[in-house]
């Protein structure tokens, strides 16, 4: 059974919109067969949605391992002064995320394939993730050192996990790498992490 994070261009494609409202702002986006959470928007990035709008970021930003754009295309609509860069490994995602930006007239994002941060060139001041936990830790690991190593001085990495799925192991390792980590937000199960490069 292919996973969300896998390329299976053979699964049979299923587009259907999805609706849900952040901010007072309604949206509806398209998801499909193949992609992480495809009934609609995920608790847990509703949550990390709007705990970065509690929290405040500066750009640019980078959604990491994006999917349908829940999260990016979320936020590049609601804050179109900043720059959004969204990344994925899975190409159904990706595309999907294309014809989401483009069902709002979003220019103030760009989206590409993108192995974990392998492929991103500039320096972020904000990533945002909600990691592929089913992929395993030394994938969900990685994605914490390669976002460290693309961030600014000063940049920050935002990413939620659940405390049965590895939140305080999470924690340890973001330590581990950023010198710091805080859980800002716990919501049903689901923790918020904040690490910032110093």
């Amino acid at each position: 059974m292919p996973q969300y994070f896998d390329n299976d261009p053979a699964l049979a494609s299923a587009k259907k919109l999805v609706f849900y409202r952040i901010n007072d702002i309604d949206f509806a986006l398209y998801t499909d067969n193949g992609v992480f959470s495809k009934e609609g928007l995920d608790y847990g990035s509703r949550t990390l949605i709007n705990t970065v709008i509690k929290e405040g970021f500066a750009g640019p930003v980078l959604d990491l391992g994006c999917g349908w754009g829940a999260i990016g295309v979320t936020l590049a609509r609601l804050y179109q002064e900043i720059n959004f860069e969204l990344v994925d490994v899975n190409e159904r995602a990706l595309e999907l995320a294309k014809i989401n930006a483009e069902k709002y007239e979003l220019s103030n994002l760009s989206i590409y394939s993108s192995d974990g941060a392998s492929a991103v060139k500039g320096k972020m001041k904000t990533i945002l993730t909600n990691p592929p936990i089913r992929a395993g830790k030394e994938v969900v690991y990685r994605f914490f050192t390669e976002s460290y190593n693309v961030l600014d001085e000063q940049g920050t990495l935002f990413v939620v996990i659940r405390k049965a799925q590895g939140a305080p192991s999470a924690v340890k390792k973001l330590t581990e790498i950023f010198g710091n980590c805080i859980i800002i937000e716990k919501n049903k199960g689901y923790f918020i992490l904040k690490s910032i490069k110093k």
